[in-house]
C-alpha cells in the first residue's frame, strides 16, 4: 500500500511541474522581449523568442554576453548601474540599428542566486504616432492664434469704446466675448509653449532679476482671472531683495500658471495666500489653496501634461491641463524645482525653489525668437 507522504510528494511535484510548464509558456509567449542577466556581471542567462524579433539576435548570440549588448552604447541615458526600475532608452539590434525602447529592471528575490529580470518592449510606433499628434496640434494651434488674436483685439476695442458707445447690453455681450476670447487665446498658447519646450525651441532671455518684483506683478495680472470665481490673491510674506537669474517673462507665465490653477479650484470667497522667502537652499515661492486637496499618490502626476486630478472639474472651471506642466519645464530650466504638498480636504501648497543669484555677469545667455 502506498504511503501518504509518497502521494503527497508525488502530488506536490506534479503541481510544481505544472506551474513551471505554465510560467514557461507565458515567457515563451509574451510580445515584450524578456531577459534574465546575473545581478553581478549583469550577464544574460536566458531570453525569449521576442527578443529575436525585437533585437535580431538568436538566443545563442546572447546568453552570456552582457546585457548591455541590447543598449544603443551613443545614448547617454544609459545606465552604467541597473539601480533604476523603468528606462525610456535607446535599443540596439543585431545589425547596428537603433529605436527608442522602454526598459523595465527588477530583482528576482532569490538569496542563493540573485539575478534581474529585465523587459524590452520596441515604442517606435507609439513614439512616431504621438510625434505625428504633436506635429498636427502645433500647426493647428499656429493656424488659430493669429485669427484668435485679432479677434479679441477687435473685442477689446469695442470694449473701451474704440468704436463708439455702446448701449448697456451690447457692452455685457462684448465683454464676455472678449473674455472668452482672451482665454482662448491663452489655451492655444500652452499648447504651442508646451510644442516649443518639448522640442527645445522654447528660448530663454536670462538676467538678473527682483523675484519678489515678479511675483507682485503676476499677482496684480492674475487678480483679474481670480476675480470670475471670487477668489482674493494674498501676498502675506515678501522678503526683499531676492535676486534670481531667471527669463523674467517666463517666470512670470510660470507663477501666473500657479496662481490660475489655485484660484480655479479655490472655494468660491476664498483666498490663495503667496509667499516669497529666503532658504537655506536659495530661495522659495509658495502657493496655497484651500481647494479640495490632491491625493498623495497624484502629487507626481498632476505636473504630467494634459493631466487632470479631477476631470469634471477641470470641465466646469476650465483648462487644457498643461499650466502645472509648463511651470515645471520653465523653473527646471532655471535650475529649481517645483513640486506639491496636500491632502484630500486640505488644499494644496505648490512650492517653487530657485538658486539665489550671487552675482556674475547679468545679460543675454540665450538668445532666439519664441515666434
Amino acid at each position: 500500500k502506498r504511503s501518504p507522504i509518497v502521494g503527497r510528494r508525488k502530488t506536490d511535484t506534479q503541481s510544481r511541474h505544472a506551474h513551471e510548464s505554465k510560467t514557461d509558456a507565458i515567457f515563451q509567449a509574451v510580445s515584450e522581449g524578456i531577459a534574465t542577466f546575473t545581478a553581478d556581471e549583469l550577464v544574460i542567462t536566458s531570453v525569449n523568442p521576442s527578443i529575436t524579433r525585437i533585437f535580431g539576435y538568436a538566443e545563442e548570440q546572447l546568453v552570456g554576453r552582457p546585457v548591455s549588448v541590447l543598449l544603443d552604447s551613443d545614448d547617454p541615458t544609459n545606465p552604467s548601474a541597473i539601480d533604476m526600475h523603468a528606462l525610456d532608452l535607446s535599443g540596439r539590434r543585431a545589425d547596428g540599428s537603433t529605436f527608442p525602447m522602454e526598459m523595465t529592471i527588477v530583482a528576482a528575490d532569490v538569496p542563493s542566486e540573485p539575478f534581474y529580470v529585465a523587459t524590452f518592449r520596441d515604442v517606435t510606433e507609439r513614439r512616431d504616432i504621438e510625434r505625428m499628434r504633436d506635429e498636427f496640434i502645433a500647426n493647428l494651434s499656429h493656424e488659430l492664434h493669429t485669427p484668435l488674436t485679432a479677434i479679441t483685439g477687435v473685442l477689446e476695442m469695442l470694449a473701451l469704446g474704440l468704436a463708439g458707445d455702446l448701449p448697456d447690453r451690447a457692452q455685457h455681450i462684448v465683454a464676455i466675448g472678449h473674455r472668452n476670447g482672451k482665454r482662448l487665446v491663452s489655451l492655444v498658447d500652452d499648447i504651442l509653449d508646451h510644442g516649443r519646450m518639448k522640442s527645445s525651441a522654447l528660448t530663454f532671455d536670462m538676467r538678473q532679476h527682483d523675484l519678489s518684483e515678479i511675483v507682485a506683478d503676476a499677482v496684480t495680472e492674475s487678480q483679474g482671472y481670480a476675480d470670475q470665481f471670487g477668489v482674493e490673491l494674498t501676498l502675506s510674506h515678501v522678503d526683499a531683495d531676492v535676486c534670481v537669474h531667471v527669463d523674467r517673462r517666463r517666470m512670470a507665465q510660470a507663477l501666473s500658471n500657479l496662481l490660475g490653477n489655485a484660484a480655479k479650484f479655490s472655494p468660491e470667497g476664498g483666498a490663495v495666500t503667496i509667499t516669497v522667502r529666503r532658504v537655506q537652499a536659495g530661495v522659495e515661492v509658495t502657493v496655497t489653496d484651500a481647494g479640495p486637496g490632491i491625493p498623495p499618490e497624484l502629487h507626481d502626476r498632476v505636473f504630467g501634461r494634459f493631466y487632470q486630478v479631477d476631470s469634471s472639474s477641470t470641465r466646469e472651471r476650465g483648462g487644457a491641463g498643461l499650466g502645472l506642466s509648463i511651470a515645471k519645464g520653465i523653473v527646471e530650466e532655471f535650475g529649481g524645482r517645483i513640486g506639491v504638498e496636500s491632502r484630500v480636504g486640505e488644499g494644496a501648497t505648490f512650492r517653487v525653489s530657485l538658486p539665489e543669484w550671487d552675482g556674475g555677469t547679468d545679460g543675454r545667455t540665450d538668445s532666439g525668437s519664441d515666434t
